[in-house]
């Protein structure tokens, strides 16, 4: 029996791969895959704005609520499981958006990265220390292959691959079967 080989066109991927920091469709903008210690970035923007609550207030507020976002859900050995919270504290949670980046401040790992699909004008210009194109994760064996070359970094975050790839896959798996 001869394996059928699965590849999403990539405009397809990109439909369903959301900005981390805007929620819009990677697709209307230019975008990928960003992988680094963006806890170092909070950190500058912190200090830069003087304090959370400043930052919070910035330009950058809807960047440093998502980054805070993603660090709780690919580092849930660190900050907890949030699925297993009532909708109640969620949103208590959104509504404590300082409190939740202070704990990410004190807390995140500096030696694991974060991961999130980003659109190159949602996010602060610099070089990453990982920026995969859209097109270099539109078949299984692409994505396996980024895997295996990030599992032999010391800072890979296994947690955060899957939480990234489960949204993307995951989320194009669910509406095949909705159709």
């Amino acid at each position: 029996m001869e394996k059928r080989r699965i590849e999403l066109p990539t405009s397809l991927l990109a439909k369903y791969a959301d900005c981390a920091v805007c929620s819009s469709y990677i697709e209307d903008r230019k975008g990928g895959l960003f992988a680094d210690n963006l806890v170092k970035e909070l950190r500058t923007l912190e200090h830069q704005y003087g304090s959370e609550k400043s930052l919070l207030k910035s330009d950058f507020k809807q960047f440093a609520n998502a980054i805070t976002l993603q660090y709780y859900m690919q580092f849930q050995d660190i900050f907890g499981d949030l699925r297993s919270r009532s909708a109640k504290q969620t949103a208590e949670d959104v509504q404590n958006n300082k409190e939740r980046l202070k704990q990410v401040l004190a807390k995140a790992p500096e030696h694991r990265f974060l991961f999130l699909f980003a659109h190159d004008s949602c996010l602060p210009q610099r070089p990453w220390a990982y920026d995969i194109g859209i097109e270099e994760l539109n078949t299984p064996e692409k994505v396996s292959r980024w895997e295996k070359q990030l599992r032999s970094k010391k800072w890979f975050n296994p947690e955060g691959w899957k939480v990234v790839m489960w949204g993307l896959y995951g989320r194009f798996k669910q509406s095949q079967e909705q159709d």
